[in-house]
């Protein structure tokens, strides 16, 4: 392969979640081939082209769907990961996946696309057992500061009102860590 089509290739993965996402959000027809094409590339053997589907999936694609805050971008976000879910279900890999799921009755995309939405439409919430109390919560960072701010300090004020006894442990970097560490009911963990 010459440079010059290496450098193109190199675009792919990037080139195909960019579109993806102009086409999810213009509500044009669901991009099933190019979602498709991301997962052949991101399970990939050739670590180099995982890794670029990989980035692209989640910088290009699934970021701004999650960052949004549209219910349609939620919508489309579970419709992607399911079809991807069930990529990685029936590679070669994916045996003992395709098994955990099928335990849980999760046969198809539409099942787990189903299930995800109804999850997200649940008013109920699955705590622990009556007469006991919630001990610990943990809280995943958004990475970025910006998104801790705008995400991440909107539920951890839900979870001290909802679990007013329960620990907080947020987990993220020492940037998490220096925007949350005036509040004495977080505790933190770095990773």
């Amino acid at each position: 392969m010459n440079h010059a089509s290496r450098n193109q290739s190199d675009h792919v993965p990037e080139h195909l979640a960019s579109e993806c996402l102009i086409k999810l959000r213009d509500s044009a027809a669901y991009p099933r081939a190019e979602i498709a094409r991301l997962g052949e590339l991101a399970g990939s053997r050739d670590t180099d082209n995982a890794k670029q589907a990989t980035t692209a999936i989640f910088a290009s694609l699934v970021e701004p769907l999650a960052d949004s805050f549209e219910p349609s971008a939620v919508a489309a976000y579970n419709r992607v990961f399911a079809q991807l879910i069930q990529h990685c279900r029936e590679s070669d890999e994916g045996r003992a996946f395709d098994l955990e799921l099928r335990s849980l009755n999760l046969l198809t995309e539409d099942d787990l696309f189903r299930r995800a939405e109804r999850l997200r439409r649940s008013s109920n919430f699955i705590g622990p057992r009556p007469g006991r109390e919630m001990k610990r919560v943990i809280l995943l960072s958004r990475v970025t500061l910006g998104a801790d701010v705008a995400i991440t300090s909107v539920v951890f004020e839900r979870m001290k009102r909802r679990f007013p006894n329960a620990d907080i442990v947020l987990v993220g970097g020492r940037k998490a860590t220096e925007l949350f560490g005036g509040d004495s009911r977080m505790s933190f963990k770095e990773v």
